[in-house]
């Protein structure tokens, strides 16, 4: 097996979609991951996810591509504390490695956490997601 030269990252995509759930104090955290090729999957899967999730009080994602150079990430908080949601998921996601995939969480209560709560949450979310989807060779799906 060749293996790369340097410090050379090796990104791999998610071999299936994943689902996870986190209950802390008045709140419940739900997230779920899809393994995602194109723009459209992100609409699509993002537009499932937002009707599955249709009561959350707030709906955080995060979508990442290999371009051609480093790879793309893209997140908005959409109603969660800044840097709260989106960033602890694209640093979940970069920690793993993984690329061509798309987090869509929710939070469902009645209060907004405090930042470490909501930190935590967030990243008990993602490691769970990420372990449950699995590792498939990165490939670009055209």
């Amino acid at each position: 097996m060749n293996k790369p030269a340097g410090n050379v990252a090796v990104f791999s995509s998610p071999a299936r979609t994943a689902q996870a759930l986190v209950n802390l104090g008045h709140n419940r955290f739900e997230a779920l991951l899809f393994p995602v090729y194109t723009p459209e999957e992100v609409q699509e899967k993002r537009k499932y996810a937002e009707e599955r999730f249709a009561d959350a009080q707030v709906m955080p994602l995060v979508y990442a591509f290999p371009p051609t150079e480093k790879p793309l990430a893209r997140f908005r908080d959409n109603g969660e504390v800044p840097g709260t949601a989106s960033k602890v998921l694209i640093n979940e996601l970069d920690r793993a490695k993984l690329l061509n995939v798309l987090i869509v969480a929710a939070r469902f209560g009645t209060s907004t956490p405090r930042e470490v709560i909501l930190n935590n949450a967030y990243t008990e979310l993602a490691r769970s997601l990420i372990d449950q989807c699995g590792r498939a060779p990165l490939t670009k799906r055209i």
